[in-house]
């Protein structure tokens, strides 16, 4: 029989992981779950993974690994957005079969069309989650509570995602007590999400490849180890 004991062991606190590839790992496995987030089933550990990501940038010194982070946040931030119409169609349909293409309603809600949504900026992107969740809020038994939740989580994502690929660089004076605390953190969520993934997709071995990145933890020679070995050939 298998040792299930082993299901409770965190394998992100490996000594082995080094920081370069959990932080390589991470930004990939964000960008994975904002891609494919069925029904906003993961938004609660897409926020707490960005969080976590932002919060080790901050603590960081090495400008190389720093710079991995912020283009992780960027290209996290990218996929939001190219899945967003995808989710807002959804929402506007429902209002759509709920009160009718001309009605006072949709005009309410939808003052600017869906198209809106693909086409503003991302500093404006908030605003108009917000307008929408104001709108459609007080109309939730009509369109559908499951549509007003599914808004609320692209809105605490997208919040998350902007803060975080917004994060101003600069020179951080972080400690190694702090830089450890935040690779804990870290190392932490991403067993979380391990464990979510798991209880959203039982017997569904196909998934862990989609969402994690496995090669990415693999034991990868830092630049000084292959500086070394380089001047040793």
């Amino acid at each position: 029989m298998i040792d299930l004991f082993r299901f409770f062991k965190n394998p992100f606190l490996a000594i082995m992981i080094s920081i370069d590839e959990l932080v390589a790992y991470a930004n990939e496995h964000l960008q994975r779950m904002v891609a494919n987030n069925p029904g906003a089933l993961l938004n609660t550990r897409i926020n707490a993974t960005t969080v976590s990501l932002t919060a080790l940038d901050g603590t960081l010194t090495n400008e190389h690994t720093k710079l991995a982070i912020q283009k992780g946040a960027t290209l996290a931030k990218n996929a939001f957005r190219e899945v967003l119409p995808a989710n807002i169609a959804r929402i506007h349909g429902a209002a759509v079969a709920a009160f009718g293409t001309n009605s006072p309603q949709l005009m309410e809600c939808f003052p600017h069309g869906r198209e809106i949504f693909g086409d503003c900026t991302d500093g404006a992107l908030e605003n108009h989650i917000q307008q929408w969740k104001n709108c459609l809020t007080p109309l939730a038994a009509a369109v559908g509570q499951a549509h007003i939740d599914n808004l609320g989580g692209l809105l605490s994502t997208w919040t998350a995602l902007y803060a975080a690929a917004s994060t101003a660089r600069g020179v951080r004076n972080g400690s190694a007590e702090a830089r450890r605390d935040a690779g804990a953190t870290l190392r932490n969520e991403l067993f979380l999400n391990l464990l979510a993934l798991a209880a959203a997709f039982p017997n569904q071995e196909d998934k862990a490849a989609l969402y994690c990145p496995q090669h990415l933890l693999e034991d990868h020679p830092s630049e000084d180890e292959e500086e070394d070995e380089a001047v040793n050939q």
